[in-house]
This record gives structure tokens, sequence and C-alpha cells, in this order.
């Protein structure tokens, strides 16, 4: 079990606070009776504790709140032994000490002082509390009361509540479903008043889950097993809360609602200093969209699209408050999400709700990959750019740069493969050759071209926006385009790429990011084929340069023959492109992932306690909204004019066409409607 809000409520006790708690875990680990000897004179021991026959045992107890424990320990330890000639010390401690940090001291004080010590900390405090059912006696302690009406005001409580419960009890990548299950169960039970009927019952447990009410028999079995726990009773088709956990759920209830008082708190500041009212109305609208928006996305099919509709909704809502429609309200934003998500609610929920996106998770296979650690990570083009540019020059800010150096991160300390086709690595070299084009408008200092869909572009004009200098010329000729393999591209485009090739090669190697040849399977192509084009004619997508199809192709017929020559191995391809993401050709191990997504995977399967990569993302994309649509015309317009784009003429018309078509259109939906205005612009 994991209880983050619990441990972090132990952490921040009061010394008479965590004396009464030491008390309680001394009754519950098997201590008749326990006395308090703070003081002065207390000899380095804050209780003793008392036989069944009312006799003080040999043993003190101290009690610390000090983050420096060590020293207190050893201070409390010689007093013990000299004042009061006790050789066994419990040391119960609001902090957390490791056990490798913890052993050392134990052996120490064995030695020179002849004093054995044992601990128990911050976790194991929470731990006694939560297998003894004892929650709401912790919480009267702090003076946390039990609310007296459980039933949720707004759905959204129910899904608060219920991604409180799966965080609370955090359970490991193997067993997660079986527990999700089971607070879900637990939870809606809770809120149905302490007893349901089954069916009805396992109905509300499954929409708490976000399934359809055909996945309720499935919580049939999890009812049994609730019931032999003891946590449920009843029979004749209507189960009860046990007294034991109707207590902890009031009290998990309690414990959500104080940390959402406090970011409420934090919330409130904000919106006033920003012009905005702030009455408890309006902080309802920003919880609710800000509990959307920490949610760790995990790759349904539509998860990004999604994330973008609910960032245009909360900026709608707050508009209609008065929000700046301007850079002002774009920083408010992601103030806010900032604060959420560092938020003790807002860890909480976001890790409670990548359990019940998990559970829902269709790509079984996938899963088992994760957890049996036998993926490679297959990185596209879109992914393999920006991963390679943060590593080899510097972490900028922007959004798919921050992700994929994440994604690396993870990857490299999880031990998964990281590789590279060589086909997409032709297409890094491309790209790469294409960037040259951009010189005169980077040379204009074209802010918006930090989120072009060229990523050395992009990357170079966030490395200088932040750095406030950068020489572009000298930027190209370290990704190893000289000036003489730039001569060399107009007469041997291909020869010149070969060169950026190798060089590239080399340098991903220093990362572990290996390339891999993809030899082409004709027997899976034919499914692939199938798959591509089902998979286009439903996300509406154009066709695509053929060079370009044929290596995605290529790529996905490659993985799919591996789940005849390996059936142990998932290759994953991680691509931000949306129709790789969407074909699936039949027996293909792994599948496919954005990189958002597989970061937070990983560190789901890495353990790993950190903010919402999902909300940082978010948050990114507000304050680049509007780059990123001004991007587009020019990265689609480069391809039409790029011989000309050293004229300075031509660069200025550029500019005009731009802010005339994005005044009638906002973005760029059909490419060959904007090369003929285009041509028309100029009078052609």
């Amino acid at each position: 079990m994991r209880s983050d809000s619990l441990a972090r409520l132990i952490e921040a006790a009061e010394p008479d606070q965590l004396r009464r708690l030491a008390r309680l875990v001394l009754r519950l680990s098997g201590y008749a009776d326990s006395r308090i000897t703070d003081g002065p004179y207390d000899g380095g021991a804050d209780l003793r504790v008392l036989a069944a026959d009312g006799s003080e045992l040999p043993e003190g107890i101290a009690v610390s709140v000090e983050q420096k424990w060590e020293n207190k320990l050893r201070g409390d330890a010689a007093k013990a032994k000299g004042k009061l000639g006790l050789s066994r010390l419990l040391f119960i401690s609001s902090r957390r000490i490791p056990e490798g940090t913890f052993r050392p001291v134990q052996r120490d004080l064995q030695d020179k002082l002849g004093v054995h010590v044992d601990r128990i900390d911050q976790q194991a405090i929470a731990d006694i509390v939560l297998d003894n059912g004892v929650l709401s006696d912790v919480l009267a302690i702090f003076e946390i009361s039990l609310p007296t009406n459980v039933q949720p005001k707004e759905p959204s409580d129910r899904r608060r509540d219920a991604a409180f419960a799966y965080a609370f009890f955090s359970p490991d990548v193997r067993s997660f479903r079986d527990v999700v299950r089971e607070k879900s169960l637990l939870t809606a039970l809770a809120h149905a008043g302490g007893a349901a009927k089954i069916d009805v019952l396992c109905a509300d447990a499954a929409r708490l889950l976000g399934s359809s009410a055909d996945a309720a028999a499935h919580f049939l079995p999890v009812i049994d097993r609730l019931r032999r726990q003891g946590h449920v009773q009843g029979v004749n088709g209507s189960v009860t809360l046990s007294p034991e956990m109707r207590s902890t759920y009031a009290g998990l209830r309690a414990l959500r609602e104080q940390e959402e008082a406090a970011l409420r708190a934090q919330l409130r500041p904000l919106l006033l200093k920003n012009g905005l009212p702030a009455p408890d109305d309006l902080l309802d609208t920003v919880l609710r969209n800000l509990g959307a928006l920490i949610l760790r996305h995990v790759g349904g099919s539509d998860a990004l699209e999604d994330l973008g509709a609910q960032l245009r909704l909360f900026r709608r809502e707050l508009e209609a408050h008065g929000l700046h429609r301007d850079s002002r309200g774009d920083a408010l934003l992601q103030e806010l999400l900032d604060v959420a998500r560092f938020s003790e609610l807002g860890r909480t929920l976001a890790m409670g709700t990548l359990y019940r996106a998990l559970t829902n998770l269709k790509q079984d296979a996938l899963l088992a990959a994760l957890d049996a650690r036998s993926l490679a990570l297959v990185l596209d083009a879109s992914v393999a750019i920006p991963m390679f540019c943060a590593l080899f020059r510097r972490p900028v800010r922007q959004r798919f740069f921050v992700v994929a150096r994440e994604l690396h991160r993870c990857a490299r300390r999880l031990g998964f493969p990281l590789q590279l086709p060589a086909v997409w690595l032709e297409e890094m070299a491309s790209h790469l050759l294409n960037a040259r084009h951009y010189r005169t408008l980077i040379k204009a200092r074209v802010n918006d071209l930090r989120l072009s869909q060229n990523a050395y572009v992009a990357y170079f004009v966030n490395e200088r926006n932040e750095r406030g200098e950068g020489d572009f010329d000298a930027f190209l000729a370290s990704f190893g385009l000289q000036k003489a393999v730039e001569a060399r591209a107009s007469g041997d485009f291909e020869g010149a790429r070969r060169t950026l090739e190798n060089f590239l090669r080399q340098q991903l190697a220093r990362y572990d990011i290996t390339v891999i040849e993809t030899p082409l399977h004709g027997a899976a192509l034919a499914s692939v084929e199938k798959a591509w084009d089902w998979a286009r004619h439903e996300l509406k997508v154009e066709r695509r340069d053929t060079m370009l199809e044929r290596h995605d192709k290529t790529v996905l017929a490659w993985l799919a023959s591996r789940a005849t020559d390996d059936p142990t191995h998932a290759p994953l391809i991680v691509t931000w492109d949306r129709l790789l993401r969407h074909v699936q050709p039949e027996g293909t191990p792994g599948g496919a992932l954005d990189p958002l997504a597989l970061g937070e995977l990983l560190a789901f399967v890495g353990e790993e306690d950190r903010p919402s990569l999902t909300a940082e993302f978010a948050g990114l994309w507000i304050g680049e909204r509007e780059a990123e649509k001004n991007a587009q015309v020019l990265d689609t317009l480069i391809k039409f004019a790029r011989e000309d784009m050293s004229d300075a003429e031509v660069v200025q018309k550029v500019h005009e066409f731009r802010a005339q078509w994005l005044a009638e259109h906002h973005d760029v939906a059909d490419v060959a409607a904007l090369e003929r205005a285009w041509h028309k612009f100029r009078g052609e």
C-alpha cells in the first residue's frame, strides 16, 4: 500500500499530535498501554510502554518530528542508556527513514552504546493505520472532522473520490486492475450511503471506471472477494459496507476535501490578482477543468485531441468570467495548471486517474510487455529529432522537446532499448537539409517558428529565445550540415543526405539510440496496406508523399512480422503521427503510442512519484497555440517557395499572405486550397 496523502498529513504533525499518534500506533502494535514521560528529565524517552500487569517494560519510546532524524536518534539513544539504563529504544518519526540509511545507524548504536534501536517511520505509521482501519481516529488527532453527508454533490465529486481512493491504496503494476475494481465498488457503495442492491452497485462501479453497464458482471467476483475479506456484508442480493470500511471511506473523503480546500486557497488569490472574481462557483469551475487537465494521458485513440478540446473549453469558460484573451490570459492559465499539478490533490488525482485509465486500456499486450521488460521503443522522426536536439544541445521549454527528453530519461532508467529505423533516420537527415530554406525567416527573427514542424528550426528558435542569442549557420553546422554539404545538396541531394545520415547515426549512438534496419516483409505488407487505407478513411487524412508513406508502411510491415518471429518481444512505435498510431495491422505486438502517453506509462512502471507530465504538456500548449497556427502556414509556404526564400520581397509576401490567410481560415485544413491562394496572391 502506498498512502501518500496520509503520509503527508503525518509529516505535518506537531509534536503533541505525533505523541498521541504514537500511543495509538503502539496500542495497535501489541503494547498494552503507554504513558507520556516527555519533559526536561525524560532521559531520551518521550513515552514508556507498559506490560499487561501495568509494570513498565525495559524499552523507551522516542518520538521525533525533526527532519534531521539521525542526530535526534543518536542523542535520545545516548540519554536512554546513560540516564535510564535502557538497552532498547523504539524511534517513532513523522519523517520517511529509508532502510538503507537507517541500518548503518542501527549497527553503530548497537556497537558503540549497546542500545538496540528500531523505528516506525512515516510510511510504517500509515500502513499500521490503514491495516487496522483506524483512519478516522487519526483524523481526529489532526482535528479533521468526517463529512456528515457522504452523498456526492455532483458527478465530478464521485470521480474525484474514486480517483483519490485508487491512488490512496496505490497498487503495483501487477495487481492494479483488481485493486482499482475493488476501490470502485467500495467508493460507489460509500456514496450510496453504505448499502445497495448488488446489480445496481456493480453497474454504478462500472460507470465510475468509465465502462459500460455491460461490464457490471466483472464486478461480481470482486464483491465475493470483498465479502471474504470482511469489507462488505450482506446476502439476498444486497450488500453493506463494514463499519471499518465505512469509517475509512469517510476519512478518505475528509482528507480529499482538506486537500481541495488547500488548493482553493492557492487558486483564489491568483484569480483575484488577474482581475477575475473568485466566488465559490467560479472556483468550482476552475477545479473541474483543472481536474480534467491534470489527468495522466495514457494514449486513448483520441486522447490528445480531447486534451486540446479541454484546454479550449477551460479558456472559454474563464473568458466568460473576464479572462483576458491575450498572452495575459495564457499566463494565468499556465499558472493555474502549475499550481494544480504540484498540489497534493493534483498529484493524488493524477495518479488515481492513471489507474482508472489503465484498467480500461485495451492494449493488454502493451501492458504485459511493460511489466515483462520485453519492450523496444521504436522512434519515428517526429520524436527522434526533438529528443536528439534536446540531448545534443540543451533542454528547451517547448512541449515536444520537454516530452521527448523526459521519455529518453525514463527509457534509460528502466533499460528499454531505443531504436530508430533507418528509413526514419533518412527523414531526420532530410528535415535537416530542408532547415536551410528557413534561413531568411530565421534571420528576420520570426518567433512563431518556435512551433515549426521542422523540429531543427523549432529547436533553434526556442534555444535562441531562451539564451538571447544564436547563429543559425553555426547551429546547422553543429549537426553536420556544413556549407560544403549544403552546396552539394543543390546538385546531389541524396549524397548530401547520406553524409548527414552517417553523422547523425554516430551521434545518436552516444545517447543509446540504435539505428536498425527494417527490411520489407511482403507477406505482411498486404495487411498493412489494408489497415492504412482504412485508418486514413476513418481519420479523413489526405494522401501523403509517396516516399514517406512507403517508409511508414515498411516499418509497420516489419513490426507485424516480429509477432511471428519472436512473440515474446513487443516493439512499440513512438510517434506524434495520428495516422501511424491509428493503424493496427492484425497480429501486431505492442502497437503505437504518442510519447506523452508512453512517458506517463513509463513513470507508472518505474514507480516514480512526480507531477503529471500531461499537465505540464497542457500548460505549455496554452502558450503555444497561436504560434502553432502561424508556423503551420509558414511551413506550408516554404514547401511551395523554398527556392525563393532568400529573396527579401518573397519573404515580405509570405508575412502578408500568412496574416490574410489566418484572418480568413484560422489554420491549414486544406493544403491544396492554401497553395492555390498563395499563387493567386503572388499574381501567378
